[in-house]
């Protein structure tokens, strides 16, 4: 809102949660900030507390060409932020997210959104299919499907949609209704192959009923995959979301086995069967 007038004015966030070092936010998959504003052309500071460190980086207000309060998108790396040795945020622990203004003239901030945005190289949309499309499909494989459905053919050789993704209330389905199901999900990998957005596909087997998790996942390109919870299937989508050798990969959600990680990418070996 206005400004009084004083020479400093500030709007801070409430402490922001989440499963970062010292119980904040991490933020190291992103690259920034995306500022949504309406502004009267001023100067402001927005400002990163991470692991109780200040980093500091400004944007410029923007105007009408009647001088009036503009709004407008604000992107800002996270490399802009700075604290007052110069040192850039780590972004493991972010706990609030501040905005000043530092002037003795009246001045109108508000605020519509504010969002973190992907880091170049990262996976920008994740698409959740069906594990019943095999690692090496066909365009025939996917013309006989399509050539079924449309004859309205039950086609009860078709191995490729034995299971549905709906929970096990619902898997009463036909065999038709099953393959229409892959049918799409494969239909919409390739769109979004083909669209040019930074993409990882989870291939799921199905969902076990229930909210938590099975143990550690694993993410395969081999085709294998076993039923999971949806809050695995959750655990994946971010493990996707901050690493690079997911971009642009389709893989198979099942359970692993051992320590480490809760979710593990894991690439096809040397001498491991083709499927």
């Amino acid at each position: 809102g206005f400004g009084d007038g004083s020479r400093f004015v500030a709007l801070e966030s409430a402490p922001i949660r989440g499963e970062g070092e010292g119980g904040g936010a991490d933020l190291q998959a992103f690259g920034g900030l995306v500022i949504r504003a309406c502004t009267d052309g001023k100067c402001y500071e927005v400002v990163v507390t991470d692991g109780g460190q200040e980093y500091r980086a400004t944007f410029q207000g923007k105007v009408k060409p009647d001088g009036k309060a503009k709004f407008a998108n604000f992107r800002i790396p996270f490399s802009s932020f700075k604290s007052e040795s110069g040192a850039e945020p780590p972004m493991t622990s972010v706990s609030r997210l501040s905005f000043r203004y530092y002037g003795s003239q009246r001045m109108y901030l508000a605020l519509s959104y504010v969002k973190a945005y992907i880091r170049p190289g990262l996976p920008e949309f994740l698409y959740v299919s069906s594990a019943q499309i095999p690692p090496n499909i066909s365009p025939s494989d996917v013309n006989d499907v399509l050539e079924q459905l449309s004859s309205g053919s039950d086609g009860s050789d078709a191995s490729i949609v034995e299971n549905s993704l709906y929970d096990s209330g619902e898997e009463a389905k036909s065999q038709r209704e099953r393959r229409s199901e892959v049918y799409w999900k494969y239909k919409g990998e390739e769109a979004l192959k083909n669209s040019g957005v930074p993409y990882s596909i989870l291939r799921v087997e199905g969902f076990i009923p229930g909210g938590a998790r099975s143990g550690k996942i694993e993410l395969r390109d081999d085709g294998k995959a076993e039923k999971v919870t949806r809050i695995d299937v959750a655990d994946a989508v971010v493990k996707c979301l901050g690493d690079e050798t997911a971009t642009n990969k389709v893989f198979y959600v099942g359970r692993g086995t051992g320590g480490g990680a809760k979710v593990s990418i894991v690439e096809k070996r040397d001498g491991d069967n083709e499927t």
